[in-house]
């Protein structure tokens, strides 16, 4: 939601304050399609990084359930599960050829980092290791992430 205010030649929230109400959501028209509709019905959810660009009176229609960042204990399970992912979606070409738990290094190399470049940063390690190592299983370690950098923002394709 924090993204939708970007244009301000259009407001995205402008919608919502007639669908997010289950009043006047009876009798919705999507000026897009030029189609009326009853929206009563719908449970909306929405997210956002930011509240601040969200409108108060928008806000004020949803139970807000902030996440806190996760705990050092809870890092490590999030860096297990997208270790294990990738390996998994990878099982048939290279995936196999890793071993399956993370190093204690590893997650001190990755904890401080959003999950995101977590997958970045894995993917980036296994291919170093895998094309500068030749071993029949490898264990990426902390080291194998000190040297990664993050990419150039682009505009563009």
């Amino acid at each position: 939601m924090d993204k939708l205010s970007g244009d301000s030649r259009y407001s995205g929230f402008g919608p919502l304050y007639q669908l997010l109400d289950r009043e006047s959501s009876c009798n919705f028209r999507d000026e897009a399609v030029d189609l009326e509709m009853n929206c009563s019905y719908v449970s909306w959810v929405a997210t956002a990084n930011h509240d601040a660009a969200i409108p108060e009176a928008i806000i004020s229609r949803f139970t807000v359930i902030e996440v806190e960042a996760p705990s050092a204990d809870q890092m490590v399970n999030v860096i297990q599960s997208i270790y294990s992912d990738i390996l998994h979606d990878n099982r048939d070409i290279w995936g196999s050829h890793f071993v399956p738990e993370v190093s204690d290094s590893m997650i001190e190399a990755l904890d401080n980092q959003g999950p995101r470049e977590i997958v970045k940063m894995i993917m980036a390690a296994m291919g170093r290791t895998a094309k500068s190592r030749k071993e029949a299983v490898y264990v990426l370690e902390g080291g194998d992430f000190k040297d990664f950098k993050k990419p150039v923002r682009r505009i563009g394709f």
